[in-house]
């Protein structure tokens, strides 16, 4: 967990059933809706980051050669 004090507000309008539903899981996992909410967020820039990597990796790699799953197992000789 982030140690470091917090002091930036970031301010949402939601409606009062969203409200209700969201204090419901932040409830129900034990968290603060502050909380709840930034782990979300966390989670969408994690794989926002992982998305990045892979483009990267494909342009970096395009041009090598490829197998397929099948013909690498039977290259190993386990079809």
């Amino acid at each position: 967990m982030n140690t470091v004090a917090k002091t930036k507000h970031i301010n949402i309008r939601t409606t009062e059933q969203e409200y209700r539903a969201i204090q419901s899981l932040a409830n129900f996992r034990g968290k603060t809706i502050s909380s709840l909410i930034v782990d979300a967020l966390w989670d969408q820039v994690e794989d926002w980051e992982d998305l990045r990597a892979i483009e990267n990796y494909e342009k970096c790699h395009q041009d090598e050669p490829t197998i397929s799953h099948d013909a690498l197992m039977k290259e190993l000789g386990l079809a």
